[in-house]
């Protein structure tokens, strides 16, 4: 379907007309209008809510008149800042400028009051002291509820459950007394697990607390199970009486000339006729009437030729086949009737048994005034309904909104919708009406799970249109995927008819690129390709189970594939691929990248790990993941679990191994021992060893450490003690020495973020350490990952364009320590973007969930029509059916969604991976006929993978620093951007060197790992070298050639001699802080060496003529200062190394090697 790429319809208009991309600005930022705009995927959403936040100040609006609601705190914190951005960008700009800016924001025509009053915007806001409201439903929610009055039932001082799941834990125990004291629910209770089991039956339970919000609902207007109420069917033995007579002339004629399925039918049907029992009479009966499966069976075998002449002879009237189907039909009704009454039975219990289990954990949240997020959506509803208490409440608060503005609106659901409808609808012909302003886009609603409904979209539009006389906008043109992007996402989304897809434009002049990846062939297609030797080769052997792990076939299959991506990566990173800002190409950096996956369990740990083995820094960059999840914040709760409980062996025991502790195995073991033959617990066998046993130095330096932690509980909070544990302790050296460098920033954040959530966990108001670590343990709290900036946000809104403008901003900023690819889930990325996006094993879909909550609630109606609970998708009541089927329909609909959210995080490029599936490969059979091309023909594209991509191709990259290397690196503090290591006014070096010299640092970081550098270097094959590292035939033979020079020159060779060296490393990262003389920053040492006399810093350049000091000299010296303190009394040499062989030594100042008194870290 084609559109334009701006459309408006106004109050009054039938249908929506084509306008220019400056009228929909320009009606989408008038604050006197209400508006609701429906957007694609990079469209500019947010950038118009800004835009009209800052055109609604400019207007004369009070920030307290001014109400912005979106749906994560991440995303409201993002938008008061870009606004306060926006406005101090406004008030440093001239006349023309400022001009320009406002036409570009709908104010073509802007005089010196208007530019004046602009301008003043941002120190006015600052000094005014009151801010916009700009927050997420429930923060809305609960500054309401927290000014309401008494009489609503609202604790005063409620705190906010953000983790139900301990709470529901606790309302089980509660709920367990009250089984005891019950005999009745307790027999409901027994019923029900008996005829479900105790894992459907606790689930079933469950569902009632987890969608509790609409189950009040459904209870009070009277539609809980509607519809599940069916007659009492007919009994069995009162349906064999009805039909005895036919059922024994069946028995007769099959005992005289049945064959095989119809003497084991008679079996059956004899002992049905003799059963007294019921329920024994009806199973029989189904094994004679119906298959397996539950349907009538043929009388193909059941009334042969034979049988029916029989039947006729002994009397029967009619077609015998006939008779048959009619009976088997007849009894088919009489099973259902059965099945839709245990049905209902067993839902009555369920709930039954979950209306009980909410009551627990109502009254837990009562006696300790909690509320939890359906709590803030059911009050706000009620309060919001009351106009008078509204604005007696708004008054309170100093607030008088009369501009309100939702973003992503299809992610609203029901509840929600209907308390802030409850409020708009009290300003009904009122002048005083506040402006409302809706974006949003159907097309990226995925949050069903979390009860999103996106026809809540299509009944606010009306709601305002009819009400408000809002204008409806949409804008089908987006700024960020390039031309090869929207060109697939068009194909793949016009086989989607029941998303009424409109075809796409762009902004974007890139051209970018796009490829599905073909899966690798099964192990079944393998197979039937392969030689009789190759087949004997690869059949699957029996495993010796007493010595090789079981392993998952589906997670090798994933690993597979987590190192083909990581090879594509390395082959990105090395090529000419991404386009800056001025149209030219760059190598990809890791920033670039956004790996996502449609599973997170058992998924984005292999594929992370990959991506580190292949010396890729990679980090998880979603919502959904957890700070408590992490390593770092394991190792401090278990810390501060052992410092308040010091009996917890197995706390001590990883607090020991970790770099908080530095013990190693041998340390471990020998504590354990002492600990068996003493029978002391580890931590009383700690202290004993610590005193006693000289050679253990780091248990001595930690327990010394530990006791006067220990000492501190009883005075100091729990950040303050955590703030004196980080320092005191060193951790964040001894976490930086410990990881990977590609894992550093992140691991340095994440013990940040661990500290800061002492202090921001409730306020801060847990005053012991003892309470931080039981809410911790009991998984009372939650806690995102800490975002690595990727690059840096411009500060100038400005540049962006703005009409209609962008969600995100390309980065093209140098390399950092938080360049990294960010991995996440589809439904964690909503709001991400990249250059590069991967799609990786695109047809894993998560598995089936098991009981679910059917709801009919149209978005206009008050209340659900219908809440009851669905067994299996095999166990359905008649009245369920339909909404099952409406069900599948919204799910199929979500799931066409969630891909669209994933093709449309892609600026420049897509990739998409897939693995071997036993069922339909849904995604990628999509893409592939959306891409008008096979999935090996698509895979041909530029550029290729190497040879064997997923197959070793990366060998994993050893950790550039290691708790056991004998000389540490320092850490001097955050590094900050690094120096270019050449002037800025020396010559730009063509592409063909900069990947030859590439090449050149590979090739001897690997070989001189080895004993014998050359011999591994002269073994090399320049075919494989190019496929590997992304070079033709003659650069990589140039590389070889180079490093082959450099291991065998009589200057160099020295430095590569296994014989001669002490220790050494390659690719070591160093930086220094501001006291270290200068900027702060950071570098790469190309490799160090310790020789006897030296420890060496090495520096490889490609051409001799490159080979000139004073160019180099600033970042040399701040190489040699760094390394100074390594080894006291040694001194620290620099040389450059050209792809010649020859070596010319910098001079390093006396003052770095001057003699310095000996560390106690270093002896």
């Amino acid at each position: 379907m084609s559109a334009p790429a701006y459309a408006a319809q106004l109050p009054g208009q039938d249908q929506a007309a084509p306008v220019t991309p400056e009228t929909y600005v320009r009606l989408a930022c008038d604050p006197a209008a209400c508006v609701v705009v429906r957007a694609c995927a990079g469209a500019g959403k947010t950038w118009l809510l800004v835009a009209r936040l800052a055109r609604s100040l400019l207007d004369g609006y009070a920030p307290q008149d001014v109400l912005a609601i979106t749906f994560t705190r991440k995303a409201a914190a993002e938008m008061q800042q870009r606004l306060l951005e926006l406005l101090q960008h406004w008030n440093r700009l001239d006349d023309r400028a400022l001009a320009d800016e406002l036409a570009r924001r709908g104010l073509p025509r802007a005089d010196a009051a208007l530019l004046q009053r602009a301008r003043a915007l941002y120190p006015t806001v600052l000094a005014g002291g009151t801010q916009a409201t700009v927050s997420t439903f429930h923060g809305w929610f609960a500054q309401l509820l927290r000014a309401a009055p008494l009489r609503f039932g609202i604790p005063l001082h409620f705190e906010l459950i953000e983790n139900e799941k301990p709470w529901v834990q606790q309302a089980w125990r509660r709920l367990f007394d009250k089984l005891q004291a019950e005999p009745e629910l307790r027999a409901d209770y027994r019923a029900l697990v008996a005829r479900t089991g105790r894992s459907t039956a606790a689930q079933l339970m469950e569902l009632v607390v987890q969608r509790r919000g609409e189950f009040m609902l459904a209870a009070q207007a009277g539609t809980l199970a509607q519809g599940l109420d069916a007659p009492e069917p007919e009994s069995w033995p009162a349906w064999r009486t009805r039909n005895l007579a036919e059922l024994r002339l069946w028995a007769q004629a099959w005992g005289a000339c049945g064959g095989a399925h119809a003497r084991e039918a008679l079996l059956h049907l004899q002992a049905a006729l003799d059963a007294s029992d019921a329920q024994q009479v009806g199973a029989l009966l189904r094994k004679v009437m119906l298959t397996a499966q539950g349907e009538p069976r043929s009388a193909r075998n059941l009334a042969t030729r034979a049988v029916q002449l029989e039947m006729l002879r002994l009397g029967l009237e009619g077609d015998p086949v006939g008779r048959w189907d009619t009976l088997a039909s007849d009894c088919l009704g009489v099973v259902q009737a059965h099945d839709a009454l245990d049905i209902e039975t067993i839902h009555a219990w369920a709930l039954r048994l979950g209306a009980e289990l909410l009551g627990c954990y109502e009254q837990l949240k009562a006696e300790r005034g909690l509320l939890d997020f359906s709590d803030l959506e059911l009050h706000a509803r009620t309060l919001l309904a009351d106009a008078d208490v509204s604005a007696w409440v708004q008054t309170r608060l100093d607030r008088r909104y009369r501009q309100v503005l939702i973003d992503e609106f299809q992610d609203t659901n029901p509840v929600q919708w209907q308390a802030l409808q409850a409020w708009l609808s009290a300003y009904a012909g009122d002048a005083q009406r506040p402006s409302v302003f809706i974006v949003g886009d159907d097309k990226q609603s995925i949050y069903r799970f979390r009860r999103a409904d996106p026809q809540v979209f299509e009944a606010a539009a009306s709601f305002l249109r009819q009400g408000f006389g809002a204008v409806l906008l949409s804008a089908q043109h987006t700024r960020r995927l390039s031309l090869a992007v929207l060109d697939w996402v068009n194909a793949v989304f016009a086989q989607a008819p029941a998303m009424a897809f409109i075809a796409h434009t762009t902004e974007s002049r890139v051209r970018g690129h796009t490829a599905l990846l073909p899966a690798p062939a099964t192990q079944g297609e393998a197979a039937a390709a392969a030689t009789p030797a190759q087949f004997m080769e690869t059949a699957p052997r029996v495993r010796d189970t007493l010595t090789e792990p079981d392993v998952d076939a589906e997670i090798g299959k994933v690993e597979h594939d987590a190192r083909r991506v990581a090879a594509l990566l390395r082959e990105l990173m090395q090529r000419p691929c991404v386009e800056d800002a001025h149209g030219r190409l760059r190598p990809a950096r890791p920033g670039d990248v956004l790996l996502l996956l449609r599973k997170r369990k058992d998924r984005m740990d292999l594929y992370l790990r990959a991506l580190l083995a292949a010396g890729i820094p990679a980090a998880a960059g979603d919502s959904e993941a957890s700070l408590l999840d992490t390593i770092e914040a394991q190792d401090l709760l278990a810390l501060l679990s052992v410092l308040v409980s010091p009996g917890g062996n197995l706390d001590l025991a990883q607090v020991l191994k970790s770099p908080i502790g530095g013990l190693v195995d041998d340390d471990l073991l020998a504590l354990a021992r002492c600990a068996r033959e003493t029978r002391q617990s580890w931590w009383q066998a700690a202290q004993t060893l610590a005193e006693r046993d000289a050679a253990m130095p780091a248990l001595r330096r930690f327990m010394t450490l530990a006791e006067g932690w220990m000492a501190l509980l009883g005075s100091l909070p729990p950040h303050d003690l955590l703030d004196r544990i980080v320092a005191e302790g060193q951790l964040r050296q001894r976490y930086a020495q410990a990881v990977p460098a590609t894992m550093r920033a992140q691991s340095l954040a994440q013990i940040d973020a661990f500290v800061h959530l002492a202090l921001d966990m409730d306020g801060g108001r847990f005053l012991t350490p003892y309470a931080f670590v039981r809410k911790l343990k009991r998984g009372l709290a939650r806690a995102p990952l800490p975002e690595l900036h990727v690059g840096a946000y411009p500060q100038a809104h400005a540049a962006q364009q703005p009409s209609p403008g962008g969600d995100g901003d390309t980065w093209d900023g140098p390399a950092s320590p938080h360049d990294v690819v960010r991995l996440s889930t589809v439904h964690g990325a909503k709001g991400l973007e990249a250059n590069i996006v991967i799609l990786a094993d695109a047809d894993s879909r998560p598995a089936a969930n098991g009981p679910s909550v059917l709801l009919h609630w149209p978005a206009e109606q008050t209340h659900p029509l219908h809440f009851s609970l669905q067994l299996s998708s095999k166990r359905l009541h008649p009245a369920q059916r339909q909404l099952v089927q409406a069900e599948l329909d919204a799910a199929e609909r979500e799931d066409w969604n969630l891909l669209y959210v994933a093709m449309t995080r892609a600026r420049q490029q897509l990739w998409v991976t897939s693995l071997p599936m036993r069922g339909q490969a849904q995604w990628s059979q999509r893409l592939a006929v959306g891409a008008g091309a096979t999935p090996a023909a698509v895979a041909d594209a530029f550029p290729k993978l190497p040879d064997g991509a997923g197959q070793g191709a990366i060998e994993p990259q050893a950790p550039a620093t290691s708790p056991a290397m004998p000389i540490e690196i320092p850490w001097l503090g955050r590094p900050q951007t690094a120096p270019a290591a050449s002037p800025a006014n020396a010559p730009q070096a063509d592409m063909r060197a900069t990947r030859i010299g590439i090449a050149l640092h590979a090739l001897l970081q690997s070989a001189s790992a080895t004993a014998r550098p050359d011999a591994v270097i002269e073994a090399l094959d320049a075919p494989g070298v190019a496929l590997q590292l992304g070079l033709d035939a003659g650069e990589a033979q140039a590389a070889i050639h180079a490093a082959l020079r450099i291991v065998r020159s009589p200057q160099a060779s020295m430095y590569f001699d296994a014989a001669h060296i002490r220790w050494a490393r390659n690719e070591v990262e160093v930086a220094w802080n501001a006291q270290a003389g200068g900027e702060p920053g950071w570098g790469r040492i190309d490799r160090l060496v310790e020789l006897d006399d030296a420890v060496w810093v090495l520096d490889y350049k490609l051409a001799a003529g490159s080979l000139q000091t004073e160019h180099y000299a600033p970042i040399l010296a701040r190489y040699a200062q760094a390394c100074a303190s390594l080894r006291p009394g040694k001194r620290v040499r620099v040389a450059l190394i050209a792809g010649d062989g020859s070596v010319l030594e910098w001079q390093v100042p006396e003052a770095i090697n001057a003699p310095r008194p000996e560390s106690p870290r270093s002896a």
